[in-house]
């Protein structure tokens, strides 16, 4: 027994001396830790270039995808990441104001004292032992005061306070050790910072970095100061407790993309690779001095500025257990693909850190995908080559669309008003080339959608236009080839009819052909990155109505068409208007009281019913009831992934009526902005003035036309009040009434038009 007991005390003992040993070799955390490495102008291909092996392991064995990293459409991106960790910081769309003070450490010096009491005289207050002050933070607040977006600078880092943890921010991209203060560029301390500016662990100051001959302003991030620097960073994040934030500046690629312009592009070249193996050394040094277990985000949070086109979409890396495949978030509902807002809400989601009520982002997962890295970058730079090719020719390819429109329009006016002053074998063949080119244009649309279906990834602009060019004759011969057998309007209502049908079979497929698009959304801009955007909700029920009229009033003598106009034309508006609005499909909520509205109105002209208040009611009733039901479905637990509707709702519910306020807001200062910065403004104006001119004066061709096709006169009507109603509901209404109205006059004036020649087809 006293052997026993002697064995017992021996192993007590034992279990004493060494648990110290065990605890300093593989530290716990008292706390969550996520670290975020940022890397700006990191592209995939120097991911898996062979020079930065770390990064490619990490990216092996987690979650890879595309970061959207445009902090804000109002203004074009800085040449530094600042904007984009401004956006990281608020959660939200920033700007930068290139005259803001770098951050500091408390001692650095700064005009003529030392950042603390710098500090105090601007903000009036002390650091309350922080570390690190942001000291440009008062102009970034006058910056960003007068945002359609309630931009909160310092959310990211004040959540990780208030829920008792802290932050901290390690290295810089200065511009040299004999530093000057222009020369600043701090920007892992700008993502840190909590509201009042703050940094309360770290190290940002030039003694991190190396003198290096030939280097880019001949200096380097030195390793051993910097692995120094994390390490006590870490230390004290820990020894603090709760949840903790750290963010990771290496600042050696960002140091080589700046001077590029200043040496010869293979010394610049040389110098990117150096800069590349650099990084990568610094993040094996972040990786040897966390504990087991902790979430590491890599991203690159500004990408090198392309000689002409769009900047493209940046890689990220999520590296914690259980992450593997490929990054999603319910913010773009796409696979591969996240916003700069979702890293933030995903550092805060890791440490289970509620986030505030500005913040836009939503938490990004891993799909799981067990594909090899090299398949999964494939996909990834087909869609990131996609959406640039795409950006970068859509100016040509909208204005010159914009400008035939309205000149063929125009043309067409001035031939219904002469056709009796010119030859009638001049005015019938002007109207065959009218009606020609008009069928034309209105397989353009369609076609920027099946291209994809030819070339799956174009990736350059000249293919992305030679695809959409090939596929608009296509359509076009197929059109003339139905309208030599039916009539030139027939073949209009079917390549409207057509385009309605694309639309709803690539949404009911995950909307493969909608993730780019010349008349869509731009996963580059931001605004939006599934479902149906303005420009293709406003196709699809403009396209569906004119050509359902077209075709009405085609077959006007047939029995099928009195049940058609007063059952399909419902059961059809109804498959449209929740296909654009549903969240798990088109995601565009506005469609349900605009687009409910305009199939109503269709059907009751159609069937020869008086618009009166009871049925404007039953109107706002019906769209209310569809609105309320998505609402629901939105915000309830099995539906996993929430759109624009529900996040609304949510956040109404933690920020009270004054959020859904500052939505309403927001959406009608984009309306103004929108109205004086596009130019489907001005195709607006030509088409609704070549309409408002035909109803003001309605001669006898107009007249007649309308009393003939009585169902396209409701349309057009249709057409009309919809387009009202959207401009006053949605947040860039002017694109909707635009492309409404283009099939209503395109409708009009190819039935006036063939009543010049009715002996020739468009062919």
């Amino acid at each position: 027994m006293k052997q026993r007991l002697a064995s017992v005390l021996v192993l007590a003992l034992a279990v004493c001396l060494l648990a110290p040993l065990a605890a300093s070799g593989a530290p716990t955390p008292s706390g969550r830790l996520v670290v975020v490495v940022l890397v700006p102008y990191m592209k995939w291909g120097d991911v898996v270039s062979g020079s930065m092996p770390v990064l490619e392991k990490l990216a092996r064995e987690g979650a890879v995808g595309l970061l959207n990293v445009r902090s804000d459409l109002r203004n074009p991106p800085m040449d530094t990441p600042v904007p984009a960790v401004l956006a990281l910081s608020a959660g939200a769309p920033a700007v930068a104001d290139e005259s803001a003070l770098a951050a500091f450490g408390a001692d650095e010096p700064v005009a003529s004292s030392d950042a603390a009491q710098a500090y105090r005289r601007m903000m009036g207050r002390g650091l309350s032992g922080a570390r690190i002050a942001y000291l440009g933070l008062p102009v970034e607040i006058r910056a960003n005061a007068d945002s359609s977006v309630e931009t909160r600078l310092g959310s990211l880092g004040q959540a990780v306070e208030d829920a008792g943890g802290s932050t901290g921010a390690v290295g810089g991209s200065d511009l040299g050790t004999a530093f000057a203060e222009a020369s600043g560029l701090r920007p892992a301390a700008i993502a840190a910072m909590d509201s009042a500016g703050l940094v309360r662990y770290g190290d940002v100051s030039p003694g991190l970095l190396m003198r290096r001959d030939g280097a880019p302003f001949g200096v380097m991030t030195d390793p051993t100061a910097f692995r120094l620097a994390f390490a006590r960073t870490v230390d004290a994040v820990d020894a603090h407790g709760g949840p903790g934030l750290i963010i990771v500046d290496p600042g050696d690629l960002t140091r080589a993309v700046m001077w590029e312009m200043q040496s010869l592009p293979e010394v610049a070249q040389q110098q990117r690779g150096i800069a590349l193996r650099a990084t990568d050394e610094t993040v094996r040094g972040v990786l040897e001095a966390l504990p087991d277990g902790t979430a590491l985000i890599v991203a690159s949070v500004a990408m090198p500025a392309p000689e002409t086109g769009p900047g493209g979409l940046a890689p990220v890396v999520v590296s914690a257990p259980g992450w593997r495949g490929l990054v999603t978030s319910s913010s773009t509902h796409r696979k591969g693909l996240a916003t700069l807002f979702d890293v933030s809400a995903t550092a805060l989601s890791l440490l289970e850190v509620e986030r505030p009520v500005g913040m836009l982002g939503n938490p990004i997962s891993a799909d799981g995908d067990r594909a090899s890295l090299s398949a999964r970058v494939d996909r990834l730079e087909g869609m990131a080559l996609s959406a640039v090719a795409i950006d970068g020719a859509k100016p040509v390819v909208v204005n010159t669309f914009i400008a035939v429109t309205a000149i063929v329009l125009l043309l067409g006016t001035a031939l219904l008003l002469q056709v009796r002053s010119v030859g009638e074998h001049f005015a019938s063949r002007a109207a065959l080339v009218s009606r020609s080119t008009l069928l034309f244009l209105t397989g353009v649309p369609l076609a920027a959608l099946v291209m994809f279906g030819l070339v799956p990834s174009p990736g350059r602009p000249a293919v992305a236009v030679a695809a959409l060019v090939v596929v608009a004759v296509a359509i076009w011969v197929a059109g003339s080839l139905v309208g030599r057998a039916g009539g030139g309007v027939l073949a209009v209502a079917a390549v409207g009819l057509a385009t309605t049908a694309t639309i709803l079979v690539d949404q009911w497929r995950g909307a493969p052909w909608t993730f780019t698009s010349f008349f869509g959304y731009s996963p580059l801009l931001g605004a939006r990155y599934y479902g149906l955007g303005n420009e293709g909700a406003s196709i699809i029920i403009g396209s569906c109505i004119v050509g359902l009229a077209l075709l009405f009033d085609h077959g006007r003598e047939r029995p099928w068409v009195a049940f058609s106009r007063r059952w399909l034309l419902p059961a059809v508006g109804a498959v449209v208007v929740v296909t654009a609005s549903a969240p798990t499909l088109g995601a565009n909520v506005g469609v349900a009281i605009w687009g409910t509205t305009a199939f109503a109105v269709a059907w009751a002209q159609m069937n020869g019913h008086r618009l009166r208040w009871k049925a404007a009611a039953l109107i706002l009733l019906a769209a209310v009831a569809l609105v309320a039901v998505f609402s629901v479905w939105d915000m309830s637990p099995l539906n996993g992934a929430q759109t624009h509707l529900g996040r609304a709702w949510a956040s109404a519910e933690r920020g009270g009526a004054g959020q859904l306020w500052l939505i309403v807001a927001r959406k009608a200062a984009t309306n103004v902005r929108v109205l004086t910065h596009t130019n489907w403004s001005y195709l607006l104006v030509v088409t609704l003035a070549f309409l408002g001119y035909l109803r003001w004066r309605p001669h006898g061709d107009f007249a007649s036309t309308l009393e003939t096709n009585p169902h396209f006169a409701g349309a057009m009507s249709a057409c009309l009040v919809a387009s009202l109603v959207a401009y006053f509901t949605e947040d860039s209404g002017i694109v909707i009434p635009a492309l409404i109205m283009l099939y209503a006059g395109v409708g009009i004036l190819c039935l006036m038009l063939s009543g010049i020649s009715a002996d020739r087809e468009v062919g």
